[in-house]
């Protein structure tokens, strides 16, 4: 079948050889459209449109090797496929700021009318390279450096349409209470002072995101794929990367975490306790990162934050940890990950900041949590002085069991995290914020 039935010759698809169409990962594709919005009204003319495509309409969540589809998305799947395929030959990807991302490193081949799914890293000799890999720029001897050193690397994901005004207006519309913090500080050179929490009232996500472009805030939205699972499809897609590309990578309880930052803002020093990467995707920051040892993070300082008795804002800082610190400009299209617990600080550029973090565990990271913590319990309570965070050997293997019998008891001193909310975000009031009066909120 002559490809001109579709309105597109050879020459006006870049990615095609000579039997074979890349399709993009991420995937891209649109939510809830009708089977016959799938095709354009032009294609839609065309007497010869392809059979084959009915076919893909019934069966392309198998085809496309997108696994068992969800309760009643089968039928969505194949006419969000369609839909995307459609649009992609014609060349209207830049139209499609309504798409949203997920994975599926698929492509069709012209001769045998398949949808066909991709090995990562394979492909036919006579198939052009092109990625379809979020990370851009991966060199083979950075799984020796990953988790051991800072890394900074090219993604692909600052175009991506879940970071469009329109999509974080829509998450910020739909996230409940617990799902986002907005922050206030005001701007000083260095180490800003304590944050303030604030909250969302009675105004657009558009609203807040201007408020943010002008303003003095950032917002953090903390629960973005269980407000939209396309934010989870993401996340699955990054960590799949990582651990197809580090051996002996495998990682759990992950997380997407998304900063929507006013120009100028700077994020105090603080640690992390999950393996932690940040994603710059729209405007520059600047990103300190210390090293993970004393003095920059004391062993009773990371205790104190894994029991839950620290916020991990309010770790000791001193002007003179800057001289030690590896600093990076961090443009859209790049990321940046450390070792665990590196203490790290952030001062976004002069324009509104979009970025993302991401947080994961492994069997090796809970070792240490698990010690931490149990080191944490025997100086509180028993005034505990030198202790091993050794990850091996019979002192470990106590304090394993110390770590697990205290954090599932009444014993544990893990507890909510309690807030105290003194303004509200006000397009109106300098600098977008309006102080009211003030209350808790736990979490």
């Amino acid at each position: 079948m002559a490809m001109a039935a579709w309105g597109v010759t050879r020459a006006d698809v870049p990615r095609m050889s000579a039997t074979m169409i890349w399709l993009p990962s991420p995937f891209i594709f649109k939510k809830g459209t009708s089977l016959n919005a799938c095709f354009p009204a032009d294609l839609r003319r065309h007497a010869a449109l392809p059979p084959y495509m009915a076919e893909l309409g019934r069966n392309c969540q198998s085809a496309a090797g997108m696994g068992e589809p969800r309760s009643g998305q089968g039928s969505r799947h194949s006419e969000n496929f369609l839909l995307f395929l459609t649009t992609w030959l014609r060349g209207d990807l830049n139209q499609t700021e309504s798409f949203v991302v997920r994975p599926a490193p698929v492509g069709i081949d012209w001769q045998t009318k398949n949808v066909v799914r991709v090995p990562f890293g394979v492909r036919s000799m006579n198939m052009p390279l092109l990625s379809n890999q979020i990370i851009t720029d991966w060199q083979p001897h950075y799984p020796k450096l990953w988790g051991n050193q800072s890394l900074r690397l090219s993604h692909s994901l600052a175009d991506s349409p879940l970071f469009t005004d329109a999509a974080l207006a829509a998450l910020i519309d739909r996230s409940p209470r617990e799902a986002y913090h907005v922050n206030y500080s005001q701007k000083t050179p260095g180490n800003p002072p304590k944050r303030r929490e604030g909250e969302i009232k009675d105004i657009s996500g558009a609203e807040v995101l201007e408020v943010i472009r002008n303003g003095n805030i950032w917002v953090n939205l903390t629960a973005p794929a269980k407000t939209d699972p396309a934010y989870g499809d993401l996340l699955d897609s990054l960590y799949a990367e990582f651990e197809e590309r580090v051996p002996g990578f495998k990682s759990y309880k992950r997380n997407l975490t998304i900063l929507i930052s006013s120009p100028n803002v700077s994020v105090k020093y603080h640690s992390d306790v999950p393996g932690q990467s940040l994603w710059q995707v729209r405007g520059t920051k600047k990103v300190y990162v210390y090293p993970a040892q004393a003095p920059f993070i004391s062993q009773p300082a990371l205790e104190k934050l894994i029991l839950g008795q620290l916020r991990e804002t309010d770790m000791p800082f001193e002007p003179w940890f800057d001289d030690f610190a590896q600093v990076y400009d961090l443009e859209a299209g790049q990321m940046l990950h450390w070792p665990l617990n590196g203490p790290h600080r952030v001062v976004n550029h002069g324009m509104l900041n979009v970025s993302f973090t991401t947080e994961h565990w492994t069997d090796d990271l809970r070792k240490h949590y698990a010690v931490n913590y149990a080191n944490g319990v025997l100086r509180d309570k028993l005034g505990a002085k030198k202790l091993s965070q050794q990850v091996t050997g019979l002192s470990y293997m106590a304090k394993l069991g110390l770590a697990g019998a205290v954090k599932f008891s009444p014993l544990n001193p893990q507890k909510k995290k309690v807030y105290n909310v003194d303004f509200r975000v006000d397009p109106s009031a300098p600098e977008g914020v309006r102080d009211i009066e003030a209350y808790a909120f736990e979490k």
